[in-house]
């Protein structure tokens, strides 16, 4: 009898230690793969980041060369007539050095220096924090599992398995950010095109000078008659042409849209993570508040 008794308490035991077994390796790997995930998703992005910022910085230094360029043929063709022209020519000049300058210096709104870096990070946090949580309530969940309660097995694989299936799957976190790469990669192709407009509305209004008639020399320095056609076309334009290369910066505008259109996926994508935590650790909640009432019930 003791032999027997002692065989059944053995072969309870095995039984026992398998279901915990199975529970906690099926949510540590359910844990695993869904932090893997993100990871590679988060590795995805990045290199859509990278791609669009190499984008982003050819479309914004070629900007700035084609207007060295161009300005600075202005200035060599009416270099020559000082009289009239030479505050305007001083400001056009002043503007071709900011450009030479913007060549050293790397553009703020590259999205690599946006908050997209921050959110990798949140979200990897909010993933953690319910990866611990679904290990640490299988563990309890296994450790309130005894050979001595009938009820044990059959409700530790019950509701075991109910912490590896929808919804409580770690691949949500990762889903989340997996959204928003194609949105990402808009931005920056929408960011590129910007640039690339501001260079064709500057352009445009370079290719404004060749309306007016090229000046003498004689007739930019006469002081009579005062108004002289083609000295007065080139004046208003070169007075405007500096200022307008100014304003017709793409930093404002392609920074503005950067931001704005970050932002909404930094809130999507923060928003559904949250989302998906407290959902989940809700239906963690009620899984375990259900087991412990099955060890009592058997259901």
């Amino acid at each position: 009898m003791k032999f027997f008794l002692a065989l059944v308490g053995t072969l309870c035991l095995g039984t026992v230690i398998k279901a915990q077994s199975t529970v906690s390796i099926n949510v540590a790997g359910n844990v695993t793969l869904g932090l893997t995930g993100l990871n590679n998703t988060i590795a995805a992005i990045n290199n859509t980041i990278n791609k669009a910022d190499t984008a982003i910085w050819g479309a914004w230094t070629n900007w700035a060369n084609v207007l060295i360029t161009n300005l600075t043929s202005i200035m060599n063709r009416f270099e020559g007539y000082p009289t009239s022209v030479s505050s305007q020519l001083s400001s056009l000049n002043y503007s071709i050095e900011n450009l030479q300058n913007m060549l050293n210096t790397q553009p703020y709104y590259l999205l690599s220096n946006s908050e997209l870096i921050v959110l990798y990070s949140n979200i990897y946090q909010l993933a953690e924090q319910t990866g611990d949580l679904l290990n640490t309530v299988a563990q309890n969940m296994s450790t309130e599992a005894i050979c001595t309660n009938d009820y044990s097995v059959p409700c530790l694989r019950k509701y075991g398995l109910q912490l590896t299936t929808a919804p409580v799957l770690m691949s949500r976190f990762n889903n989340c950010l997996l959204a928003e790469n194609a949105r990402i990669n808009n931005i920056g192709i929408n960011m590129t095109t910007q640039i690339n407009s501001s260079l064709a509305i500057a352009q445009t209004f370079i290719n404004l000078l060749s309306v007016c008639t090229v000046p003498t020399a004689v007739a930019l320095n006469q002081t009579w008659p005062q108004f002289v056609p083609a000295a007065d076309c080139l004046s208003m334009y070169l007075a405007q042409l500096g200022s307008q290369m100014q304003m017709n910066s793409p930093s404002y505008v392609v920074d503005m849209m950067q931001y704005s259109q970050v932002q909404m996926v930094v809130f999507r994508a923060n928003r559904c993570a949250k989302l998906a935590q407290y959902d989940i650790q809700n239906s963690v909640v009620r899984t375990q508040a259900a087991f412990t009432k099955c060890l009592t019930t058997g259901s």
